[in-house]
């Protein structure tokens, strides 16, 4: 099965402000990142680009609103991933959902689902 796509919910390609709280360890102080913006979205999680590296297994919160609504999303969420694209300066860091509402799943889902069907 190698090579076989795992996701449970459809991917789009979208930027969406992102907002992400979490522990920093060096510090042991909450500390907020406001500025990073997705690069793709999905009911089970998000991509983002930012200048902060963020550790693979640590524990976020994300909050954002879709494009399509006025009410923010927030979620319980891990990073799962981090890609180097410039080491010390920039990194790509997949953040899998996690204990998200229902009614926020379906709403990703709706958002991801109608703008893929419009394109």
């Amino acid at each position: 099965m190698a090579g076989e796509e795992r996701r449970m919910y459809r991917r789009l390609r979208a930027e969406v402000k992102v907002e992400i709280s979490y522990t920093d360890p060096e510090k042991d102080v909450t500390s907020l990142i406001t500025d990073p913006v997705s690069k793709d979205i999905s009911a089970g999680g998000l991509l983002v680009r930012h200048r902060k590296r963020l550790a693979v297994g640590a524990d976020v919160v994300v909050k954002f609103i879709l494009p399509s609504e006025k009410r923010y999303v927030m979620t319980f969420a891990r990073v799962v991933r981090v890609d180097v694209v410039e080491e010390g300066k920039l990194y790509d860091i997949g953040i899998c959902f996690m204990d998200t509402r229902e009614d926020d799943i379906k709403r990703i889902d709706r958002y991801v689902t109608d703008s893929l069907d419009e394109s």
